[in-house]
């Protein structure tokens, strides 16, 4: 073949140039390709705005929540993208807590979230269920609660701000048999309600009985007061000399959390939370009689 051939490329011809420049383009294409799909992959796929994550989670099946007795606490209806959190016991709302997609978990739906989900180890599942477009199935979770001491206990505490908490003895551990805090809110309508509820100055989204600060030991003050008078060394209605006092608890001054009356009877020391009073009265009852207070 001679030089006169028509197949034959002039290298002094710009044919040449935009080869190369395709070249180019299409290995800077290839690179692309490798750094959104393997380099850049892991970041892209936890990026809240990642439709394909939305998606999963909107068809994440979550596990039923029960009682002690069986009965729902909280429970997952609908089907596909159309998945509802119900919760039947609006009395257990601070002990369930609440899921939603919008502003995220709270109570037992937070810290069972991994089991209530579905979340597994196991690869070869996830890999089956990814490729198959399986929704994701929680489990279910039983609680130590009981839902009708838990309505009773919804019920004592009424419109007064506080927490009630009744646990029973287990062997070496204890059973929450109930868990109810005021004010409180319906976890059915949190999504609809949650800006009013965030800027309520009650704070009824505030778990009282596990996020509240309260004098440290006071929840033992009722029972070592209930022995000192059924030991007959006071009475409810005795005054009490400077019931304000400070006292030094961990190297922290502390005093009554609400200002008493005066004069200041026992009944009042437990309502305003008098600490001084009662160490006072814990040094009268001696080891003995404190042993006495919670058997």
């Amino acid at each position: 073949m001679n030089d006169d051939s028509p197949f034959v490329i002039d290298h002094s011809t710009p044919v040449l140039g935009l080869l190369r420049v395709l070249l180019v383009a299409f290995l800077l294409v290839a690179l692309s390709l490798i750094f959104w799909t393997a380099v850049r992959a892991p970041a892209l796929l936890i990026r809240e705005d990642n439709p394909r994550l939305v998606e999963a989670e909107l068809r994440i099946q979550r596990g039923t929540i029960f009682d002690r007795n069986n009965n729902l606490l909280a429970v997952t209806t609908g089907t596909g993208n159309e998945l509802i959190r119900q919760y039947p016991a609006e009395s257990s709302s601070h002990a369930v807590g609440y899921y939603s997609f919008k502003h995220g978990t709270a109570g037992v739906e937070e810290s069972m979230d991994a089991i209530l989900r579905g979340e597994t180890g196991d690869l070869w599942r996830n890999w089956w269920r990814d490729t198959q477009h399986l929704p994701q199935i929680g489990h279910d979770v039983r609680l130590t609660l009981d839902a009708n001491l838990q309505q009773t206990a919804d019920s004592l505490l009424g419109d007064t701000k506080g927490a009630i908490i009744l646990l029973t003895l287990n062997g070496n551990t204890a059973d929450i048999l109930a868990l109810a805090s005021h004010p409180s809110y319906d976890p059915n309508t949190l999504d609809a309600q949650f800006d009013a509820l965030t800027s309520d100055e009650n704070a009824p989204l505030l778990n009282r009985a596990t996020q509240g600060q309260y004098q440290p030991g006071m929840m033992l003050a009722p029972f070592i007061v209930a022995t000192a008078v059924e030991q007959g060394v006071i009475s409810l209605d005795d005054t009490v000399a400077n019931p304000n006092r400070p006292i030094a608890v961990d190297g922290t001054i502390k005093q009554c959390a609400t200002s008493p009356p005066n004069p200041t009877t026992w009944r009042d020391v437990l309502r305003h939370r008098c600490p001084a009073p009662l160490q006072t009265l814990g040094q009268q009852l001696g080891i003995a009689g404190l042993n006495q207070s919670f058997t």
